[in-house]
C-alpha cells in the first residue's frame, strides 16, 4: 500500500471512529442508551483497521497486533462489567459495550488510558455537580460522553498518556 492510500485509510477510519463516538455521546445524554450498532460499527472498523495494517496515531508506530485489539476489548469492559454487577446501576450495559468496541479499535494501552480519564473526568463532575446541587448522592449521569472524551484521548494520545499515568 502506497504512503497516500494508506494516509486516505487512517483518516476515513479516524473519521468514522470520531463520529461514531460524536453519536454515542449524543445519545447517551439525550436518551441514556447507548445503541448496539454503535458498537457493532467500531468493531468492524477495528477489523478493517486490523487487516489494512492501520492504527489510531495514538497507538503508536506500527500497527496493532490482533492480541493487542482482543485484550483492549476487554481490559475496561470487564471491570466495568464487574462493577455495573456488584453496584446495580453504576454503569449501564451500552457503557460496558461501547468500551469493549472501543477498546478493540484503539488497543489496550489506549483502552486503558481512555477508560482512567473517562473515570477521572466522570468523577471529577460528579464532585462538581453534588457540590454545585446540580444532582443528588441517588442521581446518576451519563457515563458515555466520558468514555466518548476519554477514547477521542486514547485515539490521539494513547500510547503517550499510558507512559504518563506510570511514570515513564
Amino acid at each position: 500500500m502506497r504512503g497516500n492510500e494508506r494516509w486516505l485509510l487512517e483518516l476515513m477510519a479516524g473519521t468514522l471512529f470520531l463520529l461514531l463516538l460524536v453519536r454515542a455521546c449524543l445519545e447517551d445524554l439525550r436518551r441514556r442508551e447507548i445503541p448496539d450498532r454503535i458498537g457493532v460499527l467500531l468493531v468492524a472498523a477495528g477489523l478493517c483497521c486490523h487487516i489494512a495494517g492501520i492504527s489510531p496515531p495514538g497507538c503508536g508506530p506500527g500497527p496493532l497486533e490482533f492480541s493487542e485489539r482482543l485484550a483492549g476489548f476487554f481490559c475496561v469492559s470487564i471491570p466495568l462489567g464487574t462493577a455495573a454487577c456488584l453496584a446495580p446501576g453504576s454503569f449501564g450495559g451500552g457503557d460496558i459495550k461501547l468500551c469493549a468496541a472501543g477498546g478493540f479499535f484503539l488497543g489496550w494501552k489506549a483502552m486503558l488510558s481512555a477508560g482512567a480519564m473517562a473515570v477521572l473526568s466522570a468523577g471529577a463532575a460528579v464532585a462538581v455537580f453534588l457540590l454545585t446541587g446540580r444532582i443528588s448522592r441517588r442521581e446518576g449521569i451519563p457515563f458515555g460522553p466520558f468514555l466518548c472524551l476519554g477514547m477521542t484521548a486514547g485515539f490521539f494520545l494513547g500510547e503517550e498518556l499510558a507512559r504518563w499515568y506510570v511514570g515513564k
